[in-house]
């Protein structure tokens, strides 16, 4: 099923910039790949999401959640090998995740670039509404930055930056041609429906965890437009242990399922593991998204009291 393809120009450009770069070169390149990467994105939606803007935290999240599913939905359709699995002169910089670098299931496929498209999505969207010029300008440099880095370091073609970049940028413009958060509910569900197909026949855990925390923060944002409410806040303190309880949260969540996901390994197939994967993270998600602001009075009170 693995596929092989790719320009001669990329693979002699991907060298070019290798065999140039030297520490420094690479230093930088990692520094840039940073800002596509989930945690830096995570803290930039929780920052907005609960605390300075929550208006704009929900276009960006959905933005997100849409791209982040449909880069490995592709991803297993296409099954593009990364570079440094083709080419033996690439080197492979930088790890998309810990383990095995020549493990597929685990790296995941190459086309598109996850991170362009994430990056493109997340500055994309703020680049949008922004009303300064310059940081439009910062903010678009910044997403073709990081996709320079993910060629740079080995992982991808030119061509996968290229198409992430588009991706992330597309569902930008669509958002805000449409005004998601007008028409919430059949928009996100729109976009489950369009992505469930790869349940079938996505194998790389990347898709199985992207699709659950869509489906986990879309029906979370949903519920609590619904029954929570909360307001934003311009009080960096208290935005600040927001953003750090929620992340606390999400990540016990997802560890305390991951007790049952291990016991599952090696009683069940492969597929249901993948799918408890899904379970796991809506589950994650809709908590952290959904329920967790409930608390949001009881920090504020806490703030107010000190």
């Amino acid at each position: 099923m693995d596929t092989i393809f790719f320009f001669a120009w990329e693979a002699e450009l991907i060298l070019l910039i290798q065999s140039l770069m030297g520490p420094a070169g690479i230093l930088l390149m990692s520094f840039f790949t940073m800002f596509g990467e989930e945690t830096v994105i995570t803290v930039i939606l929780g920052f907005l999401y609960w605390g300075w803007n929550k208006e704009l935290g929900e276009r960006l999240a959905v933005n997100l959640f849409s791209v982040s599913t449909v880069c490995p939905l592709i991803k297993n359709f296409f099954y593009r090998l990364r570079p440094y699995f083709v080419i033996k002169e690439v080197k492979c910089l930088k790890p998309v995740e810990n383990g095995d670098i020549y493990d597929v299931l685990t790296q995941g496929y190459s086309f598109p670039s996850a991170h362009t498209a994430s990056a493109a999505a997340t500055y994309g969207t703020l680049a949008v509404y922004s009303r300064k010029r310059i940081i439009k300008t910062v903010l678009y440099l910044l997403i073709a930055a990081v996709g320079v880095s993910r060629f740079s370091l080995g992982v991808h073609y030119p061509t996968d930056v290229i198409a992430g970049a588009v991706l992330g940028l597309i569902f930008v413009c669509v958002s805000s041609m449409i005004d998601v958060l007008q028409y919430r509910k059949a928009y996100f569900y729109i976009l489950i429906a369009l992505c469930s197909p790869g349940l079938l026949f996505c194998s790389t855990e990347d898709y199985f965890t992207c699709f659950g925390l869509m489906c986990g923060g879309l029906t979370g944002m949903l519920y609590e437009r619904e029954h929570v409410r909360f307001r934003s806040t311009n009080r960096i303190g208290v935005i600040i242990v927001r953003i750090v309880c929620g992340i606390a949260v999400f990540v016990s969540i997802v560890n305390l399922l991951k007790i049952a996901e291990t016991g599952l390994s090696g009683s069940v197939s492969e597929k249901v593991v993948l799918y408890w994967r899904s379970i796991r993270y809506a589950a994650a998600a809709f908590v952290t998204i959904g329920l967790y602001p409930y608390f949001f009075r009881s920090i504020d009170r806490m703030f107010k009291e000190n």
